[in-house]
């Protein structure tokens, strides 16, 4: 097979893309709020053949917004869910702590943000062990399968005192699959 990119169209706010690559594995990018999860699973699972587990090479958050991260906070609160796939690696940014309290954040973005850096105790790779969690910086490029994803943006390039939203704080990356382009910008 070919690799295939879905955007999802999400009964709420926020965003959510996947790509399944040739082996059959994918890459989630967010994935919109809570409620998307049977949508995005169910999906997931209608491409892998029956009786398999929908595997996760790479799962990227771009900023810490309920809207972008919800799905992934849904996979901590229902372990049928979480049990249903294997994420192999995560993928989030944040701020710096000055840019943090320079932006005001709110208790429910810490909160977001604190569970982005402990995601990996609830969900298991295709081992049976935490997922690799990474914090892509600009200028690094990661390989999943035939893609490429360069990290165009994450918000260290952003002055701290400058933050004015707190979706600066987005990662933006180039996929290219097959000579082919797509750009992601979380928000």
């Amino acid at each position: 097979g070919k690799t295939k990119l879905f955007i999802y169209e999400l009964k709420s706010a926020g965003m959510g893309f996947s790509f399944q690559l040739e082996n059959g594995h994918f890459i989630l990018y967010d994935g919109g709020t809570q409620g998307e999860l049977p949508y995005i699973i169910e999906h997931m699972e209608s491409l892998v053949p029956e009786g398999e587990k929908p595997i996760i090479d790479a799962w990227i958050i771009s900023h810490a917004h309920i809207d972008h991260m919800g799905v992934l906070n849904a996979f901590a609160q229902n372990k049928n869910y979480a049990e249903r796939v294997c994420v192999e690696s995560v993928y989030f940014t944040e701020p710096s702590k000055k840019a943090e309290k320079l932006q005001g954040i709110t208790d429910g973005v810490t909160s977001n943000l604190i569970f982005c850096r402990t995601a990996a105790e609830y969900l298991k790779n295709s081992e049976g062990k935490r997922p690799d969690m990474y914090r892509p910086r600009t200028g690094e490029r990661y390989y999943f399968g035939d893609i490429t994803a360069d990290i165009i943006y994450t918000p260290e390039l952003l002055p701290e005192e400058q933050w004015d939203t707190w979706n600066a704080s987005s990662i933006v990356i180039t996929f290219t699959i097959d000579g082919q382009k797509v750009l992601l910008t979380g928000d």
